[in-house]
């Protein structure tokens, strides 16, 4: 049987923020699990160059771990490196990052492993240390030419680690924002409504972390004094434009817009072709920053979709759209409990997991990833199955769910209780009797038996246990139907011997196991798959040229021969010959007729499947008499016409046009 150790108990939400804990006991013992778990775990951290950094990690059980810690999934050597140490909680310590251009040991994804001994090692989150940079500007201010009272806009945006400080300068003077006229957006770009002349001038923006700065380069504000121009109509022109973008859950995301014309235009935001409610008494995540940039903060899951600005006046009405994606981090919808079995058992690990993008999931035991194979298998994409359990398959495993807005791991363990006393009593039946296999196929035997000689009562399921020949992981299947004494078992290799034995069962419990007896499956047999890109040309009025490519599965045995198949449109008369070559010429066909072909390949199975058929018509020969009662007529001074037929004696031909 397989008892679920249910944790402890605490609402979903509040467990959440709870540091991950497992109930853990050593391997083999049933007594009261102990703790396992970290009270810290490394986060993401951005280091300067040649400077220091910690990345912090400790861990709590009934014993003191052993730590160590993880790069890019390597075990990080400590042994002659005076650089990196390991501190006595558990946390990483590097005095002096290295990054060059073409060396850079430090930068990456760290994890730290804490050991506990005689129950298992547990591994924390996934923590990124990358080095302060600044790129080069991905948008820089631009001249433009504004009226008096419109907007004026200058972008400034540049990708650094940490996000850069940005400034203003006009003039190569820092500029003190107006608040009720200038703004400077989350993007970064700098915002100045009712332009006034004295607002002319140069601007720069300045970008600032804690590796450098950058200074953009400038852009130019003209403010045209042409009146005549100023008081002319005109329709909404888009000086900013939201950009697509993605934003993680519970933050904040600005769109840009901004838009001038004469009246004044109207700036409204609609989500899926829905106008955006921003008045008092909205949810007040949504309102306008500057001219007409939308903020949304914070961002919420259903908050994705299409985003439209639109700009009106009362000479026109402008769009332009952009999407916003909605990240969510990864959260447990069920985490793993600790799970209590016997061996040859086979148990499932539960972890469901909710995120946008969906989470990808991998699990570890004792610290080290688990590869799938027959035996331990992802069950409907996050569950792990463990078949036919072992002794070393005891052990803490954990289960890590990433996507591109964070990572989460639980953890549990898997224990193998200590079989009872196998001493069989009196009333238990004795040991089946006659097992053999009955159907051996490539993938399945059918195994059947005579019940024990001595039931000591109803006999009321058996159970058959197998495994490979070279394999130490035996499976079990129990069968309970009408007639006990049979079953088929599935999911096997070509070519592989197995063992195999029953139990019985009564009402007092299992009986003596029978011998084991070794089937060997047979062999896989391969024909060949259909040949590839059949083409026929049409050489002359009574050949045509065919030609195909090996079958994909020509690998699995060499391809001996292809017969081609052709017969006339029409009839049922079908012709073959055989090659050993990819293409072939058929001779001796009739004029002007359509064939249809098709061929198979031969190996030393027997024959593979058909391609596909093509249809293709010999050409046309020259015609086979001269034209018949021809009359001339004419037509004009200069011309005549000429009327005839010509009769055939093959309706073979195509008359193309006829010649004086």
């Amino acid at each position: 049987m397989v008892k679920l150790i249910h944790g402890f108990g605490f609402h979903d939400d509040l467990y959440e923020s709870l540091p991950e804990k497992c109930h853990c006991v050593s391997s083999g013992s049933a007594s009261a699990p102990s703790e396992l778990y970290f009270t810290v775990e490394p986060s993401d951290t951005i280091a300067v160059r040649d400077g220091p950094v910690l990345l912090n990690c400790s861990a709590k059980g009934p014993s003191i771990p052993v730590y160590e810690w993880r790069r890019d999934e390597s075990r990080v050597q400590f042994i002659g490196d005076v650089r990196r140490s390991i501190l006595n909680n558990g946390s990483l310590f590097i005095s002096q990052v290295h990054h060059t251009r073409n060396e850079r040991p430090d930068e990456g994804s760290y994890q730290c492993a804490a050991s506990f001994k005689d129950i298992g090692t547990i591994v924390s989150k996934s923590a990124k240390l990358q080095i302060a940079n600044l790129p080069r500007f991905d948008e820089q201010p631009q001249d433009m030419t504004v009226y008096p009272g419109q907007t004026a806009y200058f972008p400034c945006s540049i990708q650094g680690h940490p996000l850069a400080d940005i400034t203003w300068y006009k003039d190569d003077r820092f500029l003190r924002l107006e608040k009720e006229r200038m703004s400077l957006l989350p993007s970064g770009a700098l915002e100045i409504q009712q332009v006034k002349s004295s607002d002319s001038g140069t601007y720069k923006c300045n970008a600032s972390n804690i590796e450098r700065h950058r200074i953009s380069s400038s852009g130019t504000l003209t403010v045209s004094l042409d009146y005549a121009e100023v008081s002319k109509l005109s329709a909404p022109q888009f000086i900013a434009l939201p950009r697509s973008n993605f934003v993680v859950e519970s933050h904040s995301i600005t769109l840009d817009c901004a838009a001038n014309g004469n009246p004044t235009p109207k700036i409204t935001w609609l989500k899926d072709g829905a106008t955006i409610d921003l008045q008092e008494g909205s949810d007040g995540r949504h309102r306008i920053i500057g001219a007409g940039s939308l903020m949304i903060n914070p961002a919420r899951e259903g908050d994705d979709g299409t985003y439209m600005c639109r700009a009106e006046n009362h000479v026109d009405s402008v769009d332009t759209s952009a999407t916003l994606e909605i990240q969510v981090p990864p959260r447990f919808v069920k985490k793993p409990k600790t799970v209590y079995a016997y061996e040859k058992e086979d148990v499932v690990l539960e972890c469901e997991v909710y995120g946008k993008p969906e989470p990808k999931v991998h699990w570890l035991k004792n610290g080290d990833a688990i590869i799938q194979s027959e035996y331990f298998k992802l069950v409907n994409g996050y569950n792990l199955r463990v078949l036919g359990l072992v002794r070393s398959d005891a052990g803490v495993y954990q289960c890590f769910a990433t996507n591109p807005a964070g990572a989460i791991q639980a953890t549990a363990q898997l224990l193998l209780l200590q079989p009872g006393d196998q001493t069989h009593s009196k009333d238990m039946p004795t040991a089946p009797v006659d097992v053999k296999a009955v159907i051996v196929s490539t993938r399945f035997v059918t195994l059947s038996w005579t019940q024990p000689v001595k039931t000591h009562g109803e006999i009321i399921a058996y159970s058959v246990y197998y495994k490979e020949n070279t394999s130490t992981r035996e499976r079990v299947l129990n069968t309970t139907r009408l007639r006990l004494e049979e079953i088929n078992i599935q999911g096997l290799q070509p070519s592989t011997k197995y063992q195999f034995r029953v139990v019985a069962y009564n009402e007092h419990g299992p009986g003596i196991s029978s011998e084991e007896i070794t089937v060997e499956t047979q062999s896989e047999v391969h024909v060949p798959s259909a040949p590839k890109n059949l083409k026929a040309v049409a050489l002359s009025p009574v050949s045509i040229h065919v030609s195909w490519d090996l079958p994909e599965s020509s690998a699995h045995e060499p391809i001996q021969k292809y017969k081609l198949f052709y017969m006339e449109e029409g009839t049922s008369e079908e012709r073959e010959v055989s090659t050993a070559e990819t293409s072939h010429t058929l001779r001796g066909l009739r004029k002007f007729t359509d064939y249809n072909f098709w061929v198979v390949a031969f190996n030393a199975n027997g024959q593979g499947l058909n391609s596909e058929e093509i249809t293709v018509k010999t050409l046309s020969d020259l015609p086979s008499d001269t034209p018949q009662n021809v009359t001339i007529e004419a037509s004009s001074s200069s011309t005549v016409i000429y009327d005839g037929a010509l009769r055939q004696k093959e309706p073979n031909k195509v008359i193309m046009g006829y010649i004086n």
